[in-house]
């Protein structure tokens, strides 16, 4: 497995994430790998998965969290409101990334990791 980010080789195992209660439903855990040469981490099992699974995972862990954004009390009290992504600060990203040419914005798959990096499964 290549970096998405800089193309290195040089990727390894980094840590797992294991989900509990409603969550695990969707995603019973999570296996991270990180690249040695820029750092950049990353689910491997997310970046396995096929598309079609991966939009409806997606849809469905931001619809779980919205909803108990919205209907649950204690955790409304306890959070800002809402889970939204920082959907500005991801553009800046990628608009940066671009720039200094660590994506080609001209490359096949860059639409795929723009998506990927969007959150709305679009």
């Amino acid at each position: 497995m290549k970096c998405i980010i800089c193309n290195s080789d040089n990727v390894g195992y980094y840590f797992t994430t294991e989900f509990e209660g409603e969550v695990a439903k969707l995603l019973d855990k999570s296996i991270y790998h990180n690249c040695k040469e820029c750092v950049f981490t990353f689910s491997k099992t997310l970046f396995e998965m096929d598309y079609e699974a991966w939009s409806k995972l997606n849809l469905d862990t931001h619809t779980y969290w919205e909803l108990m954004s919205k209907n649950n009390l204690d955790y409304r009290l306890n959070t800002i409101g809402t889970n939204q992504p920082p959907y500005l600060a991801q553009a800046d990203m990628v608009n940066l990334m671009i720039k200094n040419g660590i994506i080609d914005s001209t490359a096949d798959s860059t639409a795929s990791t723009i998506s990927a990096m969007g959150g709305g499964g679009e």
